[in-house]
């Protein structure tokens, strides 16, 4: 099957296998199943899988035969380090796209997918979401949140253009057009959680006073 990503419609009977379960990987399943994907899932925690059945139907497979599944997108939601030395020529997929950090183990695997034609999406553009997320919370900007996300896949797209273009890894060419882009974006976010908590705790102090100011006589 031809992943034609300029249609709305190319979510419907695509195959993805997604590896982790959890709070990302798990609701991405669900909202994948509902557009009309295929999903095969596997879990090191079997309640999650267990639970997630209840849900949407999916094939579950072994963590160890994930990365074996003949499919159209492998979706590392996990650990990092999940495409490696061992595991990379037991690859069947058409691409890479996921939520986990690091999902490649260096990038010597990056220049190796692009030679057998694995279209690879860097972790660090397509899994900001989180980083944007927070900053909105604490910009009181949420309203503007959808808007944000949707730029994700405008940064992605000229990476794969770029890189099918000129034959080279998109790991290269979005390290080249944004340098250090997962380092800043690591302290991005932990400037957004350490803002995020001084507001939560700012809050439960008004909180704390208007109760104490209430209860003098």
């Amino acid at each position: 099957m031809l992943l034609d990503l300029n249609s709305k419609y190319f979510i419907i009977n695509v195959h993805i296998s997604i590896s982790g379960v959890g709070k990302v990987g798990g609701k991405l399943a669900i909202l994948l199943a509902k557009a009309g994907a295929k999903i095969t899932a596997a879990s090191i925690n079997y309640e999650l899988i267990k639970k997630l059945k209840k849900e949407i139907d999916l094939v579950e497979v072994k963590p160890e035969d994930l990365f074996k599944t003949n499919c159209d997108i492998i979706s590392p939601c996990a650990l990092g380090g999940a495409i490696n030395r061992s595991n990379q020529h037991q690859l069947k997929c058409k691409a890479i796209a996921g939520a986990a950090n690091n999902q490649l183990e260096n990038t010597t695997i990056a220049e190796w997918l692009l030679k057998n034609e694995i279209v690879y999406s860097p972790d660090y553009l397509v899994n900001s979401g989180g980083v944007i997320a927070i900053a909105c919370e604490i910009n009181n900007t949420e309203n503007l949140l959808e808007k944000y996300l949707e730029k994700i896949a405008d940064r992605l797209k000229p990476v794969l253009q770029e890189s099918k273009k000129n034959k080279e890894s998109t790991d290269l060419v979005a390290r080249r057009s944004e340098e250090h882009t997962s380092e800043l974006q690591s302290q991005a976010y932990l400037v957004c959680r350490l803002l995020l908590e001084k507001k939560k705790k700012t809050k439960k102090k008004k909180k704390k006073t208007q109760i104490k100011t209430q209860t003098i006589p």
